[in-house]
């Protein structure tokens, strides 16, 4: 019987010096590696083409597909993730990107097939993900996809040409899709994506993961209508702002199945065009995480939907939103559990004119005094990113409810260091002494993001065209970080986390040197930058 490479390496290890292969070298060499022997191809295939990509941009797009559609090929054994982008045509003629392109209609319905048949022949295929252009063969590659027998996830990207558009015809149609466990819906224009959503949700009675950015319908600009708004006119009729969607809608055929059982666990919104009342909330019964990606959301979510969440006895573990209202501070006292609080501003070069100064203020202490003892048996990770540095700066009476959280794995939080750059105020931390009672209070901390003197315009605008500030902002990450690796830790302590203080170009990464008992200063790579 002949040697086998895996008498001489365990599995375990060729596993890891796979990984390691195609890190450094691609997908290109590591599939010349799986020619070295039996053993070593049943290891790389699976991995290998566990991933493709359906695009006709690329110059192999014609042979590539015609290899898949055979359906004997690696590709059909292994593919699990499908990406499907760039489905043009081949033109007759050389195009710029402001014309139309003309294609040969012969060739494009070889292509079409093609493209059914490769899609087709991907039987392992569990996730999809489609990017959808006009004038695309969007309905057959979205029937393909749906047919595949194991599929459980669908991501689909609208091009913004939909929405500019106000035929209905033209938007694809995504009803066919049933059975999913996860659906992601990116840019979908108003109208016929909304009804196709609503009819995918109804036939996906174990939905778990649900992304949904509907766009509002674009308005042009009306000289006329900005002029009625600056003189405080009424608005013209048919001049009023777009409907956001209704959550209770799309959901509402579930609602009314006698077999509905709740299976939601996952509901990230991404815009602001979408309504959230008490009617929908049965369907997020079982819901543990929320994502709320831009600060005007809040505004389409009804006082009732918080009261319904906690009528439902729904208990989010990880909770994404800014700002926070009374109804859903609220809602946080009336469970414990949570593990995950993410207060960040959608965009940061934009002044937070959604809450006021008082009310910044309020919100943190409300925050820190509040939320963190009702949930400090749980909480793991707590991100305060892009707000405003006189409400939120860490202070020791924040710092002392954060100590009580001795779950905590990660902090994300605005710190005011020595003098503000305009206003001459200083912090009342003393930073070598809250690191040192970090490290003795909190035993499976990992990281600590310091985003320091965020001011009130956002950190991002106030950057912009500001070298004074963008160096004042490099010396005081310099400089808190000297002030951090002052410290010498005792014996007795082990620091087990790492700091990154991003200054205005990029910051600093701290880590603890054991032989020296003091933390290190290393210059920031990008690797390093993981923004929660």
């Amino acid at each position: 019987m002949s040697a086998s490479i895996l008498d001489v390496l365990t599995e375990d290890a060729l596993n890891i010096i796979v990984d390691e292969f195609q890190w450094v070298s691609g997908f290109k060499d590591l599939t010349k590696m799986r020619l070295v022997c039996k053993a070593m191809s049943n290891l790389i295939e699976p991995r290998a083409f566990s991933k493709t990509t359906i695009s006709f941009n690329q110059p192999w797009s014609e042979n590539q597909l015609k290899s898949f559609a055979l359906g004997n090929g690696p590709n059909s054994r292994w593919t699990k993730s499908l990406n499907i982008e760039h489905l043009y045509y081949t033109p007759e003629t050389t195009s710029t990107s402001w014309e139309r392109v003309r294609v040969d209609p012969a060739k494009q319905e070889e292509q079409r097939a093609l493209l059914i048949s490769a899609i087709s022949a991907l039987k392992s295929v569990e996730s999809a993900r489609l990017r959808l252009e006009p004038e695309r063969p969007n309905n057959e590659a979205l029937l393909a996809v749906s047919q595949l027998p194991r599929l459980q996830s669908v991501d689909v990207f609208f091009d913004m040409r939909f929405t500019l558009g106000d035929d209905n015809q033209l938007t694809p149609t995504l009803s066919h899709f049933v059975n999913l466990r996860s659906l992601h819906v990116r840019n979908a224009p108003p109208g016929k994506a909304v009804t196709d959503v609503c009819k995918v949700i109804t036939n996906s009675p174990a939905l778990e993961t649900l992304f949904l950015h509907f766009l509002p319908p674009i308005r042009f600009p009306d000289p006329l209508r900005e002029l009625r708004a600056q003189l405080g006119m009424p608005r013209a009729e048919g001049d009023s702002d777009p409907t956001p969607e209704a959550v209770s809608e799309l959901v509402k055929d579930s609602l009314s199945s006698p077999t509905f059982v709740p299976t939601l666990k996952t509901m990230l919104v991404p815009g602001s065009h979408l309504h959230f009342s008490h009617s929908a909330t049965p369907y997020f019964r079982v819901l543990t995480k929320l994502h709320v990606d831009r600060e005007e959301m809040t505004a389409n979510i009804d006082v009732s939907f918080w009261t319904g969440l906690s009528q439902q006895g729904a208990k989010l573990k990880f909770l994404y939103i800014y700002p926070l209202t009374a109804a859903s501070f609220a809602y946080l006292d009336s469970y414990a559990g949570l593990e995950e609080l993410y207060l960040f501003r959608g965009d940061l070069r934009v002044e937070d004119t959604v809450v006021s100064v008082a009310e910044r203020h309020s919100m943190a202490d409300l925050v820190f005094h509040r939320v963190l003892p009702r949930h400090k048996d749980t909480l793991q990770i707590l991100g305060t990113k892009g707000l405003s540095n006189e409400a939120w700066a860490l202070k020791n009476e924040y710092l002392d409810q954060v100590l009580q959280c001795k779950e905590l794995r990660r902090l994300c939080l605005v710190f005011r260091y020595t003098a503000h750059w305009y206003a001459g105020v200083t912090s009342d931390i003393n930073v070598p002494h809250s690191i040192m009672r970090i490290a003795e209070a909190l035993p499976f901390f990992k990281k600590f993001d310091v985003h320091l003197d965020v001011t009130g315009g956002g950190w991002g605008l106030n950057l912009q065209g500001n070298p004074a500030l963008v160096g004042y902002l490099d010396n005081q990450a310099s400089s808190f970080g000297t002030d951090v690796c002052s410290v010498e830790f005792p014996l007795s302590l082990h620091p087990a986390f790492e700091m990154v203080v991003y200054g205005g170009r990029g910051g600093w990464k701290l880590v603890f040197d054991s032989s020296s008992r003091r933390f290190m200063k290393c210059a920031l790579q990008l690797g390093d930058i993981d923004m929660i």
